[in-house]
């Protein structure tokens, strides 16, 4: 039995820091074990773009990825081409792994999975706890109204960076789903209970925890 994990950010360019870092770091384990990933961002770099093809796989970093142009908004990354690809194409995948919250293609992977109903993660990387929440806090209530609300509630699980991560986050949103860091005990029983995928769901979980790719 195999899966095929899809990873979602906002951008991969160098100068977004270390989650763009970490998410090639977790697809390379992945496929050294043999779990097929493919990471899908946008071309996004600052005022400028990322040098690479968009609308078709290619290596990036070692890993395959493919990007789409961002339309318009540094901040937000709003890709129209990104979000008709997923409605297409998440069906192809066994668990979708979101990066960030507060971006255009969080949003859209979201309402696409929840659509064909494929599980999906969300790493919040940090921007669930109360100062996150009060920087551009108008900004941020809009999108928690019109999907930022969805996107959380709709997923299997959270990943969150550190236990403190996660207590800050859950100190101001109580009705997050089940999310951990630091054990490897629960991935699988709670993808496969939420979502009733039974054992396919379970296994890809399991792989992850085996190959140390994330923690839930």
């Amino acid at each position: 039995m195999s899966c095929k994990v899809l990873h979602v950010i906002p951008a991969l360019a160098p100068r977004y820091g270390g989650p763009s870092a970490a998410v090639v770091g977790m697809c390379r384990v992945l496929i050294a074990g043999g779990v097929p990933t493919l990471i899908a961002s946008t071309d996004a770099d600052g005022r400028g773009r990322l040098t690479v093809s968009t609308g078709q796989i290619e290596s990036y970093s070692g890993v395959p990825a493919i990007f789409f142009p961002r339309v318009a908004s540094e901040s937000f990354k709003w890709s129209a081409p990104l979000e008709a690809w997923l409605r297409a194409r998440v069906s192809d995948f066994d668990i979708v792994h979101v990066h960030a919250v507060f971006s255009h293609s969080s949003l859209a992977a979201g309402r696409a999975c929840r659509a064909a109903n494929v599980p999906y993660i969300v790493r919040p990387l940090g921007t669930l706890d109360p100062w996150s929440l009060n920087h551009h806090r108008l900004r941020k209530q809009l999108l928690f109204r019109f999907g930022v609300r969805n996107l959380l509630m709709g997923a299997a699980a959270m990943h969150y960076t550190s236990d403190e991560e996660r207590r800050l986050a859950e100190s101001v949103l109580p009705w997050l789903p089940k999310g951990r860091s630091g054990s490897r005990t629960s991935c699988s029983s709670a993808v496969a209970v939420r979502w009733g995928i039974g054992r396919r769901a379970s296994w890809c979980c399991r792989a992850w925890m085996r190959r140390r790719a994330w923690t839930c």
